[in-house]
């Protein structure tokens, strides 16, 4: 009876060692967990403020992006209205009079007066 005590008391031991072993592997398990948790948040902290960064830095890329863009449009629209004036520049110094501007340009008799004057007056300068 003695020895089946001393069994089952040494079945205990060994079983409380492999509890408490089980136990302390655990308990690192988790303090290696708890770290790593850690680690990745301090990741993410940086990744989602990069990507704050990022996306502030796209929105003035798009901001200058649309303001050149209607500038590009400003300055083909500029020179869509500048165009009649330059043919008749060309005119003149092919030797085109007022009349001719009014037809081929499409000018005003004014403006096409007006071109001549400043062309004529530029001609006797230079």
């Amino acid at each position: 009876m003695k020895l089946g005590l001393w069994l089952i008391a040494a079945a205990l031991v060994v079983i409380a060692s492999v509890a408490l072993a089980a136990r302390k592997k655990s308990m690192l398990i988790e303090v290696l967990l708890r770290k790593e948790l850690s680690e990745l948040r301090q990741e993410l902290h940086v990744v989602g403020s990069g990507a704050m960064g990022v996306g502030q830095r796209l929105m003035a890329v798009e901001k200058r992006v649309n303001q050149t863009a209607e500038r590009q449009q400003e300055l083909q629209q500029k020179d869509i209205n500048s165009l009649p004036y330059q043919h008749a520049s060309k005119l003149l110094e092919m030797g085109a009079g007022v009349d001719d501007l009014v037809s081929s340009c499409g000018l005003a008799r004014a403006e096409a007066e007006l071109v001549a004057l400043v062309h004529q007056q530029s001609k006797q300068q230079s």
